[in-house]
């Protein structure tokens, strides 16, 4: 006698497929040296960028500086970003770059 375990549908496993999603995930290893408040403004202007961007892991590095220079301490950070990139966006953009280069190469004959 085969036991089902409750909530289990009958076959789900070979059945059930996750869903195509209609973008891609791009990810981005990304490394600034600068001040703190340098680094905090571009992850401002991150907020504003159009278009979705997760940043997953920050770490901050002190810089070793020459004893000459005096001022603010500058720091090396990393962060792990993820982009979120349109399936159509990806396919526009490549066939733009397919006319762009066509379009030079039959300028570059003719």
């Amino acid at each position: 006698m085969v036991k089902e375990e409750p909530g289990a549908a009958k076959g789900a496993d070979s059945k059930t497929k996750e869903p195509k999603l209609p973008y891609d995930f791009s990810a981005i290893e990304f490394k600034i040296n600068g001040t703190y408040w340098s680094t905090v403004s571009f992850l401002t202007a991150l907020q504003r960028f159009p278009k979705m961007i997760a940043v997953n892991n920050v770490s901050f590095q002190p810089q070793t500086r020459s004893a000459e220079v005096a001022g603010t301490p500058r720091l090396a950070t990393s962060m792990d970003l993820v982009a979120v990139v349109s399936k159509g966006a990806a396919k526009v953009s490549e066939g733009n770059r397919v006319q762009q280069a066509a379009e030079a190469k039959g300028g570059s004959n003719g």
